[in-house]
């Protein structure tokens, strides 16, 4: 009685479980020896210790015992994990096969409901034929399944994976309506549940293979199924070809005499039958269906009448079975049974829609006192024009369409007949395109739209959450000001203007971006009081928009779907499913309260939408206040208006980044962006309040720009200067600035009145870098001091890199900010205090995260400043007359000849090379040197001159020693001294140590 559909026999093994660990025996023999041993070794020593032999026996048998135990119990640890992993395997794999069977059972079965969905043209109507045709799927519950499971059962996961496997669950339950279907409960309910049978069948079976032959009163809606057939005896011939008749009655309604149902004298007569009781139920009945509650019910079975079972059943109301009786309707007609002709245009000018309507007709705006409104004309219907009001059947619309219907003309017409109907200052569209901007391009010039919102990224989704959330509190605290409760009081409508919020592909929008389906939910529910109107479009709004959205937005329009469960989810009925494809823009809306109705909607040529944007343009007043902002630019000049306006607001409000009278030495950085405050505002680096600044870019990115941005703005009572380049330079200033920052008029002037300038270090990771280790931590301890020195010591540094140096981590608590440009990887930029999800590495040169805010970099197209100072040359080392000179060189042979060649008059002499004779004191006793004389040049390694040690010591004293090449050990094993001398920079540069003990850079003449 329950012919399931057939499957192919799968099979899954159940794996055995592990046997249980085996207990080791007592290792005798390892507890003798030792004892044994033991003994031997007392009777030949007589030593007393060597009975100690005798404890290992014991202790070595425990071990081995509890090391064998600890093994026994790891394998049966592991296996049986392997054998948990199997059974989850095993679990899993019957979960996969019971999800193919029962999706092949609901194919050969379909549900009511996926049913419903089918259009005209569903290319699986009317296909079944054979011996089984005559089946439906009475609910879905549990049934066989043809899944079969082996092995053994030796524990109680195996017994439950089997038992498991034997039962397919919320599969459907089929049988043959010529056995009769009986159907117990409410006639309302049982109704509901005979729909679903009745359409099973006319969804399987064709006109000419199936005939409806009695129906009941109250079933009314079936006699438009193609299906339908007068009232013939049983045996009758008028069936035609009819291979199965089927009669509906229910308990108390006239049936005829006609014969029993399923009796051998007419076994293609089938009958479902709706009763209130079992005894009122026509005898033989092959399945009783008794109805529980709402989509529950006990099914009895016939070939197993003492075991029923709890199953779910689908419920059809009259007006789904209605729609879909018109499908097949349609459907019959396409085959040739008949046709209606349709009693709307197929296509149908906007522009002569907007003739007929007043351009920008005052409504609810302009302190009217009339009843706000925001209609517009979008098309026809067979009664008359289409008047859309999102005020009075709103406050929000959503717009369903397959690709094709016409869903994006629908938007178009919809924009442009509000625009032609309502002036700026009573209503704003923001238009989102995710189609790539080609629907409401044409539309950006029109004085109504505050924005148009292509393709969005990661940043610019953000951005747009921000902007609408801050329109959202902008309008409450404008409210709030007022005393009104909705934009409909009347004071309201003079500061507010409505803005509509229109977006084609909402689906895509929101699947890219989820947190803007949680935005439009709050826009949905809070926008009616506050003037926000939302109009969606979406291939699918049954799936893409949330219930909670989709509540609030009681206008509906439908053009054609591809199924019939999308049109319900928009209109209610599946009418949208019908729609013929040859006609975009061929509708069904649905508002608040009516019928559905359907509507061709009007379309606009290219002219038309100039015009409109022309015609509007020339009779807007001031420009409309913009809750969207356009982006940064990717480029900021100083002569950029934007740039102007920024400053401008803020000199005149004093209030940018808290900008006030005494902050004379504020430096321009750029503009901000604050989608949340909905303005852009100038970036300033106020050096008394934000402190040093760490600037982090990669190469490109736009360090330059800044530097040269903020040098520009130098001026005597706003100094900045860069650090020199070069090792020498850039080591001499900053040890100058250490020395400067400790200066006593520094500390007597009071807090906020010191002299201040800015001091930019270029390339700090690159600069040291290129310093030697002792060079590089001395360099970084100078700037250490001259950081804690804060403000109270006159400067404020800002240090660029490409990366924070690691030398600088104890004194990052030292830098008062940050901003960041786009770095070379999101670890850089993690690195340097921002947040992963704010790494953009397509960000354009210039584009900077500081405090929080995205910031673009003015640009100097000058490059003022952009070139640093290079400082002048180091001391020449003298090589006059009368002078000695002590030269510790690292290759002293090359260093002779380019002295002979560069200095001929000079004596020089190559320690442990040259025999030693100085004018008139050949022991170097007591050298005197007279200005008449030659200079005297001895010359040497270190070991050469560590080997002269007496002669080094008589001299250094008296005479200038020359290092050449050498280093800093070996410049310190020969001075005995552990200062640190300045670092050199390039080819020619030596170290100097004056007689006095001066150490100091030079260079060969």
């Amino acid at each position: 009685m329950s012919p399931d559909p057939a499957d192919p026999e799968r099979t899954v093994v159940v794996p055995s479980p592990p046997a249980e660990p085996q207990r080791s025996p007592v290792p005798v023999l390892a507890v003798l020896a030792p004892v044994v041993m033991a003994v031997v070794l007392w009777l030949v020593t007589r030593s007393p210790y060597s009975l100690l032999f005798a404890a290992l026996g014991p202790v070595l048998a425990v071990a081995q015992l509890a090391d064998g135990r600890r093994h026994t119990r790891r394998v049966h640890r592991a296996a049986t994990a392997e054998y948990e992993r199997e059974l989850e395997r095993v679990g899993h794999e019957i979960e996969r096969r019971h999800e193919e069977e029962l999706l092949d059972r609901r194919a050969a079965l379909p549900p009511v409901s996926l049913l419903l969905e089918g259009g005209v043209a569903d290319p699986t109507r009317w296909r079944r034929a054979g011996p089984g045709a005559d089946v439906v799927a009475l609910a879905r519950g549990e049934v066989a399944s043809a899944l079969r499971v082996s092995g053994e059962e030796r524990s109680e996961e195996a017994i439950a994976l089997r038992a498991r496997a034997r039962v397919l669950r919320d599969a459907p339950i089929a049988a043959h309506v010529r056995e009769t279907i009986g159907v117990l409960g409410p006639r309302v309910l049982a109704r509901a549940v005979a729909r679903g049978y009745l359409l099973q069948l006319t969804h399987a079976l064709a006109p000419g293979q199936f005939a409806i032959t009695a129906l009941p009163p109250g079933w009314e809606w079936a006699e438009r199924l193609p299906h339908r057939r007068d009232a013939v005896d049983r045996g009758s011939a008028a069936l035609g070809s009819a291979a199965l008749a089927l009669r509906i009655v229910e308990a108390g309604a006239a049936v005829g005499d006609a014969a029993a149902p399923g009796s051998a004298a007419d076994p293609a007569l089938a009958t479902i039958a709706i009763a209130s009781s079992a005894e009122r139920l026509p005898p033989g009945c092959g399945a009783i269906v008794e109805l529980l509650r709402a989509d529950r019910a006990r099914l009895t079975l016939a070939d197993r009448p003492g075991d029923p079972a709890e199953v779910r059943v689908e419920l059809v109301s009259e007006r789904q079975a209605r729609a879909h009786g018109g499908v097949l309707a349609e459907h019959a007609r396409a085959l040739g049974i008949g046709s209606d002709a349709g009693a709307l245009p197929r296509r149908v000018s906007l522009e002569q829609l907007l003739a007929q309507s007043p351009v920008a007709e005052p409504s609810a705006g302009n302190g009217g006192h009339e009843r706000p409104r925001l209609d517009a004309v979008v098309g026809v219907t067979a009664s008359g024009p289409l008047l859309l009001d999102l005020v009075a059947q709103g406050p929000h619309a959503v717009v369903g369409g397959t690709t094709g219907s016409g869903k994006s003309e629908l938007l178009l017409s919809w924009v442009l007949a509000l625009a032609s109907r309502h002036a700026p200052d009573e209503l704003t569209v923001l238009l989102v395109d995710f189609k790539g901007g080609a629907t409401f391009a044409p539309l950006a010039g029109l004085p109504h739209c505050v924005g148009v919102v292509t393709d969005l990224d990661g940043a610019l989704a953000e951005r747009a959450v921000s902007s609408l959330r801050a329109e959202l509190r902008y309008r409450e605290a404008v409210l709030a000001e007022l005393g009104a409760r909705s934009i409909d009081a009347p004071a309201a409508r003079t500061r507010l203007a409505r803005l509509v919020i229109v977006v084609d592909e909402y689906q895509a929008m929101t699947a890219a971006f989820p947190e803007l389906g949680e935005l439009f939910t709050d826009l949905g529910a809070r926008g009616r009081s506050l003037g926000i109107h939302l109009v969606l479009g979406t291939q699918r709004p049954g799936s893409a928009v949330r219930d909670g959205l989709l509540a609030n937005c009681e206008l509906r329009l439908s053009l054609r779907v591809n199924n019939s469960a999308d049109s319900v989810a928009v209109v209610g009925t599946d009418a949208a499913a019908r729609l013929s494809g040859s006609a975009p823009g061929r509708c069904v809306v649905r508002a608040a309260g009516a019928e559905p109705l359907e509507a061709q909607i009007a379309t606009a040529g290219d002219g038309l939408v100039a015009s409109l944007v022309s015609a509007a343009s020339a009779q807007a007043g001031a420009p409309v206040r913009r809750p969207w902002l356009d982006p940064l630019p990717t480029e900021l000049e100083w002569s950029d208006p934007r740039l102007a306006v920024a400053l401008a607001a803020a000199l005149s409000s004093g209030s940018a980044d808290g900008m006030t009278g005494d902050e004379e030495h504020a430096l321009v950085l750029g503009i901000d962006d604050r989608p949340h405050e909905q303005r852009q505002d100038v970036a300033l680096y106020r050096p008394r309040h934000d402190g040093h600044l760490m600037v982090v870019g990669a190469e490109g990115s736009g360090v330059s720009t800044l530097v040269a941005a903020l040098c520009a703005q130098s001026s005597p009572a706003r100094p900045v200067e860069r650090l020199p380049v070069g090792l020498e330079g850039a080591w001499d200033r900053i040890h100058e600035l250490a020395a400067d920052t400790g200066r006593p008029s520094h500390a007597s002037r009071p807090p906020g009145t010191e002299e201040l300038r800015v001091v930019i270090v270029d390339g700090l990771d690159a600069l040291l870098a290129a310093y030697e280790e002792e060079h590089r931590l001395a360099f970084v301890e100078t700037l250490g001091r001259c950081l804690r020195a804060g403000a109270g010591g006159g400067i404020r540094f800002v240090l660029t890199a490409r990366t924070i140096p690691s030398e600088l981590g104890r004194l990052r608590s030292l830098l008062g900010s940050t901003l960041l440009l786009r770095t070379a990887s999101r670890e850089d930029h993690v690195a340097a205090g921002g947040e992963p999800r704010g790494h953009d590495p397509a960000a354009p040169p210039g584009r900077a995260r500081w405090h929080g805010r995205e910031v673009q970099i003015v640009r100097d197209p000058e490059g003022a400043g952009a070139r640093p100072e290079r400082r002048g040359d180091p001391h020449r080392v003298a090589v006059e007359p009368g002078r000695i000179l002590l030269v510790v060189a690292a290759a002293p042979t090359r260093l002779a000849d380019e002295l002979r060649t560069c200095h001929p008059q000079a004596h020089l002499v190559r320690i442990g090379v040259d025999e030693i004779d100085l004018p008139g004191s050949p022991q170097l006793a007591e050298p005197a040197a007279d200005a008449g004389e030659p200079p005297l040049v001895l010359i040497a390694d270190p070991e050469g001159w560590q080997a002269q040690w007496p002669l080094l010591s008589r001299m250094k004293g008296r005479a200038t020693m020359v290092f050449d090449g050498c280093s800093l050990a070996e410049v310190r094993s020969i001075t005995r001294k552990r200062e640190l001398p300045p670092p050199l920079d390039g080819e020619g540069r030596v170290w100097l140590l004056e007689p006095e003990g001066r150490m100091r850079r030079g260079r060969w003449a």
